[in-house]
C-alpha cells in the first residue's frame, strides 16, 4: 500500500508498530521518487515547451479564429451583394 490514512496511523496501540509502519511509507515514497525521477526530469525540461504551447492555443489562436470569422464574414457580404446586383433587386 503506497499511503494509509493518518487516522489508521493513529489507530495503532503501539508505538513502534506506528514508528515501523511510518518508516515503511517513507521508504516506498522514497522509491517512488527514485522510480519516477528520470520522468520528473524530463516534464521539468519540457515545461517551457509547453508553455510555449500554452502562449499559441491561448494567445495567437483567437486571433486567427477572429481573423477566419472575419474573412468568412467578408466572402457572405461579397456573396450576397454580387447576387443582389446581378439579379436586378439592387442594381440601377
Amino acid at each position: 500500500m503506497f499511503w494509509t490514512s493518518p487516522i489508521n496511523l493513529l489507530m495503532k496501540s503501539n508505538v513502534a508498530e506506528y514508528c515501523i509502519e511510518f518508516k515503511l511509507q517513507l521508504l516506498s515514497f522514497s522509491l517512488f521518487l527514485e522510480k519516477w525521477q528520470h520522468e520528473l526530469i524530463l516534464i521539468y525540461k519540457m515545461e517551457p515547451l509547453l508553455l510555449w504551447n500554452n502562449l499559441i492555443f491561448s494567445m495567437i489562436m483567437p486571433f486567427l479564429f477572429l481573423l477566419l470569422l472575419l474573412f468568412l464574414l467578408v466572402m457572405l457580404y461579397l456573396y450576397y451583394s454580387l447576387t443582389i446586383t446581378q439579379t436586378g433587386i439592387y442594381s440601377t
